[in-house]
C-alpha cells in the first residue's frame, strides 16, 4: 500500500460521514497514526450532542478500489491501562 491514494470514513451508531479522499500515505501504520490524530482533535473539540459515546466510533480506511483496508476505533486513542 506504499504511497497509495486512500479514503477515509467516520462511523457512528449515530451517524456516518462519508468517505473523503486523503492524500497519499505512505503505508497502514501512518494512516492509522494520522486518524488516530484525527479522532483526538475530535474527542476534544467537537461537540456533537447527537454522539453520544466517541468510544463506540471508528475511522474506515480504504484504497483506490474501495476496499475497507483498516478500521481505527476511537478507543485507540486511550492506552490500554487506561481502559475500564
Amino acid at each position: 500500500m506504499a504511497n497509495t491514494k486512500s479514503w477515509v470514513g467516520a462511523s457512528c451508531p449515530e451517524s456516518f460521514s462519508p468517505s473523503t479522499p486523503k492524500t497519499l500515505i505512505a503505508d497502514l501504520n501512518a494512516a492509522r497514526e494520522d486518524v488516530l490524530s484525527q479522532a483526538r482533535v475530535m474527542i476534544a473539540w467537537e461537540r456533537h450532542t447527537f454522539i453520544r459515546d466517541w468510544m463506540d466510533c471508528a475511522f474506515e480506511i480504504m484504497d483506490e478500489a474501495g476496499q475497507l483496508v483498516l478500521t481505527v476505533p476511537f478507543s485507540d486513542t486511550v492506552p490500554e491501562d487506561d481502559r475500564d
